[in-house]
């Protein structure tokens, strides 16, 4: 526990650092899972079936209705607002591990990569936006109904946040040290070959680590 804990706070505080002999490996494995999940019509089937982990955490009768694909863009812009961890995500691209460096995304430093990047995630990524937009409309229902807020009202928003943030946290994947295993933190080589494509099944078997030490803890109902 205590070298768990110490590696966490070298790793928040930069302190992981890797070889410079390994750059050339790292980068072509970023090449290599780029040229897997880009422009990839199965990844972008698969990112609304996220949705299924955060009904352990919302009742699935919230979810009853859809985003519309052409009018999320201002919902999107309102969950970044109130919910930071979407700002994260959008930095990441929807996969870990292949995002810009945070240094390039606040000055907007963008080469002819970075740009072909973009293009060639957009589909995944928009599909990966609808998802998060659904469960923050799912959220907002379920803050309308549980609290005396009123909707719509800036109490009512930080509230619908920090919920849909509990959940996010929890049941889905965006690029930051705290969502991320301590293996998947590794700086080995092999390491990060070994856990390149790992981020989902990590949470999924996380959340049910957690529904299992619930159950015996007696919530039996989360660990249905």
């Amino acid at each position: 526990a205590n070298q768990y804990i110490e590696r966490l706070m070298d790793d928040l505080n930069g302190g992981a650092r890797t070889d410079s002999s390994a750059d050339a490996i790292n980068k072509g494995l970023s090449l290599f899972k780029k040229a897997s999940v880009f422009a990839s019509a199965s990844v972008v089937v698969q990112q609304p079936s996220a949705l299924a982990r955060a009904f352990a955490y919302i009742n699935p009768k919230y979810f009853v209705t859809a985003v519309n694909p052409t009018k999320y863009k201002s919902l999107w812009n309102e969950i970044k607002q109130y919910a930071p961890v979407a700002v994260i995500k959008e930095m990441g691209y929807f996969d870990t591990g292949i995002g810009r460096s945070s240094v390039d995304w606040i000055k907007g430093n963008k080469n002819l990569m970075d740009k072909v990047d973009d293009a060639l995630s957009k589909a995944p990524a928009i599909a990966d936006e609808l998802a998060w937009s659904h469960i923050w409309l799912a959220v907002k229902r379920e803050i309308k109904t549980t609290t005396n807020l009123k909707e719509g009202s800036e109490e009512f928003l930080k509230k619908v946040g920090e919920r849909f943030t509990e959940v996010i946290t929890n049941t889905h994947v965006y690029n930051s040290v705290l969502s991320r295993s301590g293996m998947m933190r590794s700086k080995d080589t092999g390491m990060k070959m070994a856990t390149a494509f790992m981020a989902e099944p990590t949470t999924t078997v996380n959340m049910m680590v957690d529904a299992i030490l619930q159950g015996k803890r007696g919530n039996k109902k989360f660990l249905a």
